[in-house]
């Protein structure tokens, strides 16, 4: 499953230039891959991605954005 967030992070009555939310998140993106296999082996794979953001209102300060995955396996017995 994937999901994908656009926003205009902008402040509609500021004058042109002097329009932008600071920090506000404009792009972001998630996403997840899972798997199970019969032999008691699961897990999966899934990321997150921030975009470049505006750091004030003028947009002379850039917040980086980030892209970040994570991976997790997992082996279960059964009991005996």
């Amino acid at each position: 499953m994937n999901f994908n967030f656009y926003f205009s992070g902008r402040i509609s009555f500021s004058p042109k230039g002097q329009d932008c939310l600071p920090l506000v998140l404009t792009f972001t993106s998630t996403g997840e891959l899972n798997f199970k296999f019969n032999k008691g082996w699961n897990g999966g794979i899934s990321y997150r991605y921030l975009h470049y953001r505006a750091g004030n209102e003028d947009y002379n300060l850039t917040a980086k954005g980030n892209f970040v995955t994570d991976l997790a396996v997992n082996y279960t017995q059964k009991k005996v």
